[in-house]
């Protein structure tokens, strides 16, 4: 995927982890901040289950960073994958609890209230009040 597949306004997100999905390879280049970012380990997650699942091939590039730190998760990539699981663990059950709500909820009660947009508006609210979106 490049810049010119994305239209201004476009939510990144999806259409980044549908890229990596439909991808044959992945070159993940892991750099002293890689591991700092939420976004970056979304994405290795997903080429991960992709190398699993659909035998992507993946080739790992070691930017200022000893590959022992990143294959035993020492110093600061231990910390942020620590830190990422939880976050995805709240994130879960965030997305676990709206989707609860609304099973309960009959669409005709939602169609009366004009300040819900939808689920994922809900849902990217909560977890910004979270501090989950980092």
């Amino acid at each position: 995927m490049d810049d010119g597949e994305l239209q201004f306004g476009d939510e990144i997100g999806p259409k980044l982890l549908k890229a990596i999905e439909e991808s044959r390879i992945s070159i993940v280049v892991f750099s002293e901040n890689y591991a700092a970012s939420s976004w970056c380990l979304d994405e290795l997650v997903r080429i991960h289950e992709c190398m699993k699942s659909k035998k992507q091939l993946v080739y790992p590039i070691f930017y200022k960073v000893d590959p022992s730190d990143v294959r035993y998760q020492n110093g600061s990539y231990g910390q942020a994958m620590t830190k990422h699981e939880s976050r995805r663990d709240e994130s879960k059950f965030i997305d676990d609890l709206v989707s609860k709500i609304f099973i309960k909820v009959s669409p005709k009660d939602l169609s009366r209230d004009e300040h819900i947009v939808g689920r994922e508006y809900l849902v990217k609210e909560l977890k910004s009040h979270l501090d989950l979106e980092s």
